[in-house]
């Protein structure tokens, strides 16, 4: 198989396909009407001057046709909303009937999404009265109380919720995680927030048919693995491993396998799917015969197996993609002697696509796909470096090389989602593949020796216990190992195309040997090594203030140089503050962090006498219930950041405070805000909550 563009179409058009849905994305106002008019132009053109005839351009108008159809149909996902969806019924409150799409995931409340079946703006709504309820779509992020009847709730009960829906708030941060982008490419927009009087319980089992049978099926998979594992971290481990869910794993053990760069085995993807697909041709090749019936039936209930994992395991890109993946190659071995396998990762991605645009802006899409694509390319150069003739050591070379192949296209994706990078990588390739294909193994005759014969689980149970304990210790102790990650590296999204851009140069001279190819590629690395160098000096010279947006209280940052002076109010959870100012910190390429919590501090360069803060360049004043007002005619500040204060002490305060610049924090209740922009009387005002962070050069 090699790597020529005529032997790939499928990756030719793919690529136009991805590029038109990116576009799109860009321009999120264009209506999907206006791209189809655009796509059915370029046809008519092509087939008025006969352009479809010759080579060059039949190339070009089949191009713009898949260009236009990945730009339509990404349109259609960001801008079509049926009559009766419920953003289009403009309904904001009152009742709504729906049914949780998934298992609620307990954090500080219930998290869930909610499947919007019936609307009613009617307060005075009974149960009774359905014929008050219009019918809705729509998807809608519910946040719940905790109490014991929603730690009952699961995926397909239907309940009835009385609430106010609200647009999801944009990040307020710059650098933090976009929980509403996040939310946007899986069709989530709204929120609300259940209080536990405010909804009512209605019935259960209203997913699809298929899906209520895999998700039943999943559950008691799940009731198997907890009966026979012992200890809680080892049942989080198979549950993700095995069945996909990830609802039981805890900070400390997904970070310990995120650091050792082995968290892949975690999430059921192509890794899964390959070795429960070879389990079952092993178990099919058993079988010998020469009928063309029993052959295609064999292939038929493989691949039904394999979309019924795909299901148990709920549906995940990474999943889907290795399905559809497994799908067209066994059918495409069955109907062709020789099939391109990139021809058939290029046409998974675009049925996936089709179906959900918005799969590519996730990054478990990303990942899949770039992983599977890295390990298809660089795998086999780099397997002919060396080729031990011990059998044992081969097996584990080819298991090294296959993670330092996955890395090499997955690495800039990882440094810029998670601003780390595991060194590790493949010393856990080594560990974490052998023991993912035991845990699967042994977890399937778990299940099976339940029902046909469940004494004998008393050793199967103990062996996958021994193996997810092995597992776990040597994960662990990988993590103690000295540089088991690089932390805190921050490269944006232009020096992440730029290393993209590297790379598939440096391809391109490895299949094509040209050396023409070196000098762009040493032209990249150059610009990337001055873009980070400029960087550096203007972060050397930096002077700044930035007030965040975060609940509970006020946080900010002053940079002076590499240095980060920070206030930060008590009631802010130690939590919320690093969501909201890590990244941010890291863009800084802070050295030394020096609080202002403490009532008083004093240095040549920063000043804070409770919430009185004075630099060389402003006077910044932080007004809360617990600022200490003193008896003066006037005093005139730079800043001034207000926090939760009362009424009638902000009244006091503005008397005699003049402010060139006013920040109204998030801790700021909705309610008395108009109350506070009548006391304040100033037209410089930046609300946090609605405009986000407030960032000022000093």
């Amino acid at each position: 198989m090699y790597f020529f563009p005529r032997e790939i179409p499928a990756v030719r058009l793919g690529l136009w396909f991805l590029l038109g849905i990116i576009c799109s994305s860009f321009f999120p106002s264009i209506s999907y009407s206006l791209s189809i008019i655009g796509s059915l132009v370029i046809l008519f053109i092509g087939l008025a001057i006969d352009g479809f005839k010759y080579r060059f351009t039949k190339g070009i108008f089949i191009t713009l046709l898949v260009f236009s159809l990945g730009f339509t149909r990404n349109s259609i996902e960001e801008t079509y909303l049926p009559d009766h969806h419920f953003e289009s019924l403009s309904f904001t409150s009152g009742d709504i009937i729906g049914v949780i799409h998934e298992d609620p995931i307990s954090k500080n409340s219930y998290r869930s999404t909610l499947a919007v079946e019936y609307i009613s703006g009617d307060k005075e709504n009974t149960l009774s009265a359905t014929d008050k309820f219009n019918s809705a779509k729509g998807n809608l992020l519910v946040y719940i109380e905790k109490e014991d009847r929603s730690k009952a709730l699961k995926a397909g009960d239907r309940i009835l919720l009385h609430t106010t829906i609200r647009p999801i708030r944009p990040n307020g941060n710059p650098y933090s995680f976009d929980f509403k982008n996040y939310l946007h490419h899986r069709s989530i927009n709204h929120q609300c927030f259940i209080k536990s009087h405010d909804w009512e319980y209605l019935s259960a089992g209203h997913l699809h048919p298929v899906l209520n049978l895999t998700r039943d099926i999943r559950q008691s998979f799940l009731e198997i693995l907890q009966k026979h594992i012992s200890s809680d971290a080892e049942e989080a481990i198979a549950a993700a491993l095995v069945l996909g869910y990830r609802n039981l794993l805890t900070e400390d053990v997904y970070d310990a396998y995120t650091d050792t760069g082995s968290v892949h085995v975690l999430a059921v993807s192509g890794l899964h799917l390959g070795i429960l697909t070879g389990m079952l041709l092993w178990l099919f090749g058993l079988i010998k015969t020469e009928s063309r019936v029993v052959e295609i039936i064999k292939m038929s209930l493989v691949i039904i197996a394999i979309w019924m994992f795909a299901l148990i395991t709920g549906s995940a890109p990474a999943v889907l993609r290795a399905a559809t993946m497994f799908t067209l190659f066994i059918i495409g071995k069955k109907l062709f002697k020789d099939i391109n396998t990139y021809n058939i990762l290029a046409a998974s991605a675009i049925l996936l696509l089709l179906v959900d645009p918005f799969l590519l802006f996730q990054a478990s899409f990303q990942f899949s796909y770039l992983a599977l694509t890295s390990i298809l390319y660089f795998q086999p150069k780099l397997s002919i470096w060396w080729i031990p003739d011990n059998r044992i050591i081969r097996f584990f070379w080819n298991l090294a090389i296959l993670a330092l192949a996955a890395q090499i296209l997955v690495f800039p994706i990882t440094i810029y989602y998670f601003h780390k990078f595991p060194l590790y990588f493949a010393l856990s390739g080594i560990i974490a593949v052998p023991f993912a294909g035991i845990i699967l193994w042994i977890s399937v005759m778990l299940f099976i020796m339940e029902f046909i014969f469940p004494l004998a689980n008393v050793v199967v149970g103990y062996l996958l216990n021994l193996s997810l304990s092995w597992f776990l210790k040597m994960i662990l102790s990988i993590q103690q190992l000295p540089f088991c990650s690089l932390d805190g590296i921050l490269i944006n999204y232009q020096q992440m195309i730029l290393i993209y851009v590297g790379l598939i140069l440096m391809m391109a001279w490895f299949s094509l040997q040209l050396k023409r190819i070196i000098f762009p590629i040493l032209s990249i690395a150059i610009v990337f090594m001055v873009s980070s160098s400029f960087t550096l000096i203007k972060n050397i010279n930096q002077k700044e203030i930035i007030v965040y947006d975060v609940n509970g209280g006020i946080a900010t940052d002053i940079f002076y140089g590499r240095n980060c002076y920070t206030y930060a109010e008590k009631s802010i959870k130690p939590s919320s503050l690093e969501f909201a100012a890590s990244n941010y910190r890291l863009y800084h390429q802070i050295k030394n962090t020096i609080s202002l919590t403490d009532e008083i501090y004093n240095d040549a360069t920063l000043s804070n006498h409770y919430g009185y803060l004075s630099t060389k360049y402003k006077n910044i004043l932080i007004l809360n219930q617990n600022t200490p007002i003193p008896h003066a005619d006037s005093l005139r500040v730079d800043l001034l950041i207000i926090g939760d204060i009362k009424e009638d002490k902000l009244t006091k305060a503005m008397e005699w405070i003049k402010a060139d610049q006013i920040v109204l924090g998030r801790s700021v209740p909705f309610w008395k805000k108009e109350a506070y922009l009548d006391i304040l009387n100033n037209d410089k005002i930046h609300d946090i909550y609605l405009k986000g962070a407030y960032i000022e050069k000093l």
